[in-house]
């Protein structure tokens, strides 16, 4: 994953990067059991990053630090609901489970 990618994935969306520096190092990759997109969870910037199967994002946002504050992993159950850890930094550790909803294309 190149960074230039996300910038510019980011100024087609009118994703609001912050600073001139993207700090995106990744934590934890899985792959959804049904739709076979590649999730890239990082740490630092608490952002999370969708790929196709050819390597284009799908996805690029930002998770809100307030609640999950150190994302470190990430993981599906067979249904495809998303679940993501977080480390706690300063709060407690906790697990965050993401139901997931099929979009138009079944996927």
């Amino acid at each position: 994953i190149q960074l230039d990618d996300i910038k510019e994935y980011a100024q087609i969306n009118g994703i609001e990067l912050p600073g001139k520096k993207i700090k995106f190092k990744i934590s934890a990759i899985s792959i959804h059991p049904v739709a076979g997109d590649l999730y890239i969870i990082s740490s630092a910037g608490k952002a999370l990053c969708v790929l196709d199967r050819t390597g284009k994002i799908k996805f690029f946002g930002y998770l809100n630090h307030d609640i999950i504050n150190k994302p470190e992993g990430i993981t599906f159950l067979p249904h495809g609901d998303m679940i993501i850890s977080s480390e706690g930094g300063d709060k407690e550790p906790a697990l965050f489970i993401f139901k997931w909803k099929k979009d138009k294309s079944g996927q």
